[in-house]
């Protein structure tokens, strides 16, 4: 049993660091796309470039 227990507490772990690791590339990706969008919109401001969604 003890080694049953010791298997599910690691893969408790496992399952709560991934999600953990998950939601922060998904964060780092939306401040990407918000950095890349901001920069576009300023540039359609500057230039008259339109962004194409």
């Amino acid at each position: 049993m003890s080694a049953f227990f010791y298997c599910y507490y690691v893969g408790g772990v496992v399952v709560v660091v991934g999600t953990v690791w998950l939601l922060a590339g998904v964060r780092t990706m939306r401040k990407k796309e918000q950095e890349q969008h901001s920069v576009e919109i300023e540039s359609q401001d500057d230039g008259g470039y339109q962004v194409v969604e």
